[in-house]
This record gives C-alpha cells, structure tokens and sequence, in this order.
C-alpha cells in the first residue's frame, strides 16, 4: 500500500526551472532581483511568434491582429507597448511617433477601409515605403521579411514583451502563447507560426529535460533488468532472480519522488538525475543480497535460515556502504546554492531508501520465490552430506570414507582400536597404486591423495613426522589407501614415520594382503580382503551399508538411490 501511494503521488510531480533558485542565499543583490521581479513588471525577456506565409495578405493581417488582441489579455505580458509587429510599425508612423509623415499617413489611411486599424489594400505600396525609408527601416527589418527571388513578403515576427519571473512562469507563457496564435493557425494564407524564444524556449528545453530523464530512467531499469536475467540465468538457472533484484530500485524510485512530492519539491534539472543515481547505486545492494541468499540457502537448505544469515551478514556490510556514501551526499548540505543542497538531500535519501529496500524487502520476495521452487524441486537446495568440504573428482582412484566416530586408541600404544560406527572400510577394487601414508597432527585431517581414475599407478603420496591421538569428526570426509580401477595385487605399501593410530596393511582386490607393513609400532585392525572378511574375523558388511559413499565425491541419498 505504500508503494502504491507513493506511486500516485510520484506521477503528480511538475517539472519546473525557475533561475532565481540557484542564486546564493543571504545575498543583497540576490534580495534586489528578487524583489523586482515580484513588484514591477521587470525584465527584457520576449517571446517572439513567428509567421511565414503571404504577409501581404489582408486575411493574415487580421489574423495577426487578433492574435495581438490575445496577446494583450495574457497576465504574464509587459503593461506598456510590449507587442511590436508590423502593424504596430504602422500604426506608430501614422500617428507620427518617429515624427511626422504625411505621406504614409495618407497611404494607410486610404487603405484602412473599415476603419478597424488594419489596412485592407495596397499593403505591399506600405510595406515597401517603410523598408525604403531609412527612418523606419530598421524597424522594419526586425518585423518583416523581403524574399528578393521571389519578391514576395514571406514572414513577419510578433514580438511580446514578457515576465516569467526568471523562468518560474515560463510554461504558462509557454502555454498562453500556444493559444493566443490558434487564429493565425487557421488561417490558410499562413503556412507556418510557431512560437518561440526567451521562457518558452526554456520551457521546451526542461520540458525536453524530464522527457529524456524519464525516458533514459525506464531505458536503464529495463536493460540494468535484462542483462540481471541473462547472468542469473546462466550462474543460477533462474530468470526471475533478475526481475527480483530489480524491485528495490523501482520501489525506492516511487518512494524517493513521493517524498518529493510531499516536501514540495518538482523536478528541475537537478533532481530529475536523482533517479538514474538511485538506478546505478541501489541495484548494487539487490545483487549483493541476492547472491548472498543463494550461496546460504544452498549452504543451509533451510529457507529461514539461509534469509537470517542474509540479513545479518550482507546486510551488515550494506548498512556500513550506506552510511558512507550517505555521509558523503550529505555534505552537499552545507552548499550556498538551494538545488545543490536538494540534490545532496534527495541523493541521501535515496540511498537510505535503496538499503532498506535491500536489507528488508528483497529478502521477502527471495523467501517466496524459493519456497515455489522448492515447491517443483524438492531436491535443489537441500543442504549437502558433507557441508564442510566438498568431494571433489581428481585424477586417479582416490576413496573417501566418512567416519561417525573418531577412533580410539587402547592403552597399548601399538594399534589404534575401534573404527566407530562406520567400522572398517573397504575398498570397492581392488589396490594397485602404492601409497605412502602417514598421520596428521592432532585435530587436523588428513587431505585426500591424488588420484588416477585411468589405472594407472599413482605417485607416492607422504605424510611424515605424524603423531597419535587422531580424530575425525562426523560428516566429516576423509581419504583412505589409494586405489586402483582393476584386480591385482601391486605390491607392498608403506608406511614411513608411522605412530599410534596409523593405517598399515594395504588391500588389495585379489583377496589377500598385499605385503607386510613397515610400521612398527602401529597395525590396522586387520587386513580387508575382497571375500568381505575381515583378517581379525569379523565379517565387512560391504562398501555404502555403513554410511560410506558407494563411490567417490557420492552422498549417502545417491547409494541408496542406487
């Protein structure tokens, strides 16, 4: 509801430019232009209205007069004599302003037939006396247009004298000249009027303005969410992770013109980048959230929870990049100009609104959007066996085995007893890769060998200097002897530097035990042959049937599955 009301609230701002705005505050000469311009009719702007087409056509010259009525009725206009036009030029020079002229007073006299001020014949005898005179002839030339090629009069210009009150009013004179040249518009001898110049020209240029803004903001939300879509598409799978991310932004727009709106404020030539800014700095905060939420919930398997680490974590990096650029934007504060201080203001606000929408509101959309999919894929996030390391497929027959209880070591120090839970492993081919094995440090575990998936016989793998008290933890993966992928015995395996709770004998697929060991003062708890006995005489239940993968980097779900 809010955004919504936000929204209808954003779509009342105007767009406004008013020069007075970015004069200094507390300035003398500031407080004089000021005070003119709202107690006298000060000011030499003009706005010109220009008309092409048979000029010396009575039925243009009275349009033009009429427009020159409406013109007068406009509250923005200059009181006085602020219209000059070519009729006014005539009308001065017959009442003898620039002195005396009995000629072309006679002249317009004789063509005025109806009395209405507005000749009705011989206009081209009248134009061509005052172009030809070298007392009006300056005058004439701002007013009126000669074509020598096709001698014909093929434009005029009314000039009108205006205020807009540095630009504050130039879209209502903007606006009233529009209707004031609507009976030239319609009358077929001109074939173009346009008005221009001075505020109206301002007011097409902001106008212009928040145009392109608006237009470039939806140009950049649309790209800025298209290109989200095709990477979250190809890093995630998903397409409506990119739409998603993109929410807080078009939100924190609608909220950032709402506060606007309600402060009463318009778009000026400032505020209107506000949004591009927000565009290109609060959509870094969605991604972040939303990769962030993916990694967790994939880590997690939990929706809830995957959201909690979203927040606390990202969402406390987020608050310290915040408060950082607001601090920033927040400088602008302090500046003597009134719209730099806005932008500082609006900018910081924006950014506050980008944080919240980030922190709060994305991760809500997130939580809806993985319960649909876990709704049609139970199986895509559910949290991993191993969530602490990764199995990962190397070269060359390497094995893990997940141990459910650390080992136990007996009082004599020479053999490590007890395998836990997971009792003893054993190898699913049969061992032909020499390995050299040795124990880690206590509380480490050890890394897995490499590797060779081939059959070949792989290097020799060492650990030395190892000492006793070796522990594993649950889920917790860990390698066993190299293996290779076909049957026959390869050789004696050794072990160099063996302590307590070291792994002697080596398996082999051939059912027998492949050499002796050179540990001396550790011994497995027996030898594995592949006739599922063991050498003390318990029997091995077999690879997968307690708790160890059917093959490696395999979970316990994908063995029984198989």
């Amino acid at each position: 509801m809010i955004s919504l009301s936000s929204t209808a609230l954003a779509l009342q701002l105007e767009t406004e430019f008013d020069f007075t705005e970015f004069l200094p505050e507390n300035s003398e000469i500031t407080d004089d232009i000021l005070y003119m311009t709202d107690n006298f009719d000060f000011g030499t702007e003009k706005a010109n209205i220009l008309v092409k087409g048979d000029i010396s056509d009575p039925a243009v010259l009275l349009a033009m007069a009429e427009t020159e009525r409406n013109i007068r009725d406009d509250p923005y206009v200059n009181e006085g004599d602020s219209i000059e036009s070519i009729l006014t030029l005539m009308r001065d020079v017959a009442n003898g302003t620039y002195g005396p002229d009995p000629t072309f007073t006679a002249m317009y006299e004789a063509s005025n037939l109806d009395g209405d001020g507005v000749p009705d014949a011989n206009i081209t005898a009248l134009f061509g006396y005052l172009m030809g005179n070298e007392t009006y002839m300056f005058q004439t030339v701002r007013v009126l247009h000669y074509d020598e090629e096709s001698g014909r009069f093929d434009g005029a210009v009314i000039r009108v004298g205006v205020n807009s009150h540095n630009g504050a009013k130039a879209k209502a004179i903007s606006e009233d000249m529009e209707r004031n040249i609507r009976p030239l518009e319609r009358e077929p001898g001109v074939t173009n009027v346009v008005a221009t110049s001075g505020p109206i020209l301002m007011h097409y240029i902001v106008n212009s303005i928040e145009t392109s803004g608006l237009q470039s903001l939806l140009i950049t939300v649309v790209v800025a969410g298209v290109i989200l879509t095709i990477v979250f598409y190809f890093t995630e799978r998903s397409i409506v992770l990119g739409v998603l991310t993109e929410i807080p932004v078009i939100l924190v727009i609608a909220w950032v013109f709402a506060s606007m709106y309600i402060s009463g404020m318009n778009l000026n030539v400032m505020t209107i980048m506000i949004a591009s800014l927000t565009v290109g700095l609060g959509i870094t905060y969605g991604i972040h959230v939303t990769h962030r939420f993916v990694e967790e919930l994939r880590r997690l398997g939990d929706i809830d929870e995957a959201c909690r680490s979203t927040v606390v974590n990202t969402g406390t990096a987020l608050f310290g990049a915040a408060v950082t650029t607001i601090g920033g934007f927040s400088i602008l504060i302090f500046a003597p100009i009134p719209p730099i201080r806005t932008f500082g203001s609006i900018s910081a606000l924006a950014i506050f609104f980008s944080l919240i929408a980030s922190v709060f509101v994305l991760p809500t959309f997130l939580s809806l959007w993985s319960k649909y999919v876990q709704r049609r894929d139970p199986d895509r996030f559910r949290r991993p066996v191993h969530p602490g390391r990764a199995v990962r497929a190397r070269p060359a027959g390497r094995h893990t085995q997940e141990h459910r209880a650390p080992a136990t070591r007996s009082k004599d120090r020479s053999r490590t007893t007890g395998f836990g839970r997971g009792g003893p492993v054993h190898p699913p081919a049969s061992a032909h890769g020499v390995g050299k094995r040795g124990a880690a440090p206590p509380g480490t575990t050890s890394r897995p060998d490499d590797v060779d998936d081939d059959g070949a016989t792989d290097d020799v793998d060492r650990h030395d200097g190892g000492t006793a008290g070796v522990s594993a933890r649950v889920d917790e993966t860990r390698e066993t002897d190299d293996i290779s992928d076909y049957a026959g015995d390869d050789g004696p395996d050794e072990v160099t530097g063996a302590g307590p709770g070291r792994v002697g004998d080596e398996t082999s697929d051939d059912g027998g035990v492949d050499g002796p060991d050179d540990g001396a003062d550790d011994r497995r708890a027996g030898d594995v042959s592949d006739d599922h006995e063991m050498s003390d005489g318990t029997e091995y239940a077999g690879p997968g049937e307690r708790g160890m993968p059917a093959r490696p980097g395999s979970t316990d779900e994908e063995f029984r599955a198989e």
